[in-house]
């Protein structure tokens, strides 16, 4: 009988945790464990607070000694009882501990949102968290007037795009961010994602006059490069008319002379086209003129044309040897360009005496790859996260030269994703450094654009 009732005592505590929570659970057991201790089943009450196998040694233990059961005289019967009892406080256990897990993540979670809060009073920048299934779950009074535009709000469902970014940065646990224009007003946000928690935090600020600046500053680099390109035009026909058809006879002296004239004026030209080239590309004025070409003529005119330059360095372009022609369809004179630009930073870092390597992989699903390879000192992880951003220097004292704005690369790359490409780098510090870059095998565009 009383083995009867325990085990429907125990049918009941199931019932009531699972049906009106933990807590009633737990207030109706502790009267009945208190009683069993006190009746002697005190070999179930250990047994129940301890784990297997030690639960099972208690039990046999303190059911085997006489005069511990109230009505058991040990053996079968008063085992039998123990595990009844152990089982009742076991399953009391498991409960309190899942009360106290709950207790410490709700009072985790009200710590998080209540530092949340603050931000509604000290900051003016809007701050969101959104779950894994896209609910915005916080929201501070400076994101009220971005979530109304988007038809949003506390409790609803997060707008598409920012759902899509959460759910990248939950499952990656990656840092992600975007922009958000809003009539002449632009914020960025920074998506924090803390995955074991199933949400993102979204940290905004306003960067609207970070961009009316940016715009200025484009505008008046524009504008000074065309002002400039007149001049030196003039500057350079009358270099060329000095040192080409010497009009006038020139010493050794005036000789040398001009011609440092002439590099800076070069150089200078060179600048002057970077410039406009980023403007026009940041403004979308650039237009891809595709043809169909063979791009192992891009190689030849590149080497012809620096030989001098690799004669002064003592370096050597080791260029790939193919039965049949490389055929691509690229705009020719912009990939030319994207090519210069990264045979110009090889021979830059190569040392001495050491070759430039040029590799064309032609199996890349529709794309051709082309590779520069160079036996320089190496970019750092960190500088290569930033290499491709305009005006960005790799700061090397073993770099052959000083010249250069930083604009080679991030033209190189625009121009290779204008052609629906990639470009990328591998390096090691001490080991060189190979850029690589896709660009279509012919495909049929350069006739539908003519």
């Amino acid at each position: 009988m009383v083995l009867a009732s325990f085990a429907v005592f125990i049918l009941v505590f199931d019932f009531l945790d699972m049906a009106l929570g933990s807590i009633t659970g737990i207030f109706v057991t502790i009267p009945v464990l208190m009683t069993a201790w006190m009746f002697g089943l005190r070999g179930g009450v250990a047994a129940g607070l301890a784990s297997f196998p030690v639960n099972l040694i208690l039990v046999v233990m303190f059911s085997s000694q006489s005069g511990t059961d109230w009505m058991f005289s040990g053996g079968i019967p008063g085992t039998i009882a123990e595990l009844v009892v152990g089982t009742l406080v076991g399953r009391l256990r498991d409960v309190g501990y899942r009360l106290f897990e709950q207790g410490r993540k709700q009072k985790e979670t009200d710590e998080e949102i209540r530092a949340l809060a603050k931000f509604q009073s000290e900051s003016p920048n809007p701050l969101l968290r959104i779950s894994d299934d896209a609910t915005i779950l916080y929201g501070n009074a400076p994101s009220t007037p971005l979530l109304n535009i988007h038809g949003a709000r506390v409790s609803g469902r997060a707008p598409e795009p920012w759902a899509a970014i959460v759910c990248e940065a939950l499952s990656n646990s990656i840092n992600k961010e975007f922009e958000i224009t809003q009539g002449n007003r632009t914020w960025s946000f920074l998506v924090a994602p803390v995955s074991d928690a199933g949400y993102a935090n979204l940290y905004g600020l306003e960067i609207t006059e970070r961009k009316q600046i940016e715009r200025m500053k484009d505008d008046f680099v524009s504008i000074a490069s065309h002002e400039l390109r007149t001049p030196v035009a003039a500057i350079k026909g009358f270099l060329e008319l000095l040192l080409l058809e010497k009009p006038l006879p020139l010493t050794g002296e005036q000789q040398h002379f001009l011609d440092g004239v002439r590099r800076n004026t070069d150089r200078l030209e060179k600048l002057i086209n970077g410039l406009l080239d980023m403007s026009r590309l940041e403004s979308g004025m650039v237009v891809i003129q595709p043809s169909v070409f063979d791009f192992k003529g891009v190689i030849a005119q590149l080497v012809d044309e620096m030989q001098s330059e690799l004669k002064d360095y003592d370096l050597k372009i080791e260029t790939p040897e193919y039965p049949s022609a490389v055929v691509v369809e690229a705009d020719r004179n912009r990939i030319l360009q994207v090519m210069s630009n990264l045979l110009g930073n090889a021979v830059k870092y190569a040392p001495a005496g050491s070759g430039i390597g040029i590799r064309i992989v032609g199996n890349e699903g529709g794309f051709v790859k082309i590779s520069v390879e160079d036996h320089g000192p190496g970019i750092s992880e960190p500088d290569m996260e930033n290499l491709f951003q305009k005006f960005f220097r790799v700061d090397n004292s073993t770099t052959r030269s000083a010249a250069g704005t930083g604009l080679g690369l991030a033209i190189s790359k625009a121009l290779v994703e204008l052609h629906g490409g990639n470009i990328w780098v591998e390096s090691e510090l001490g080991q060189g450094s190979t850029f690589s870059f896709t660009i279509p095998k012919e495909r049929g565009l350069a006739a539908a654009h003519k």
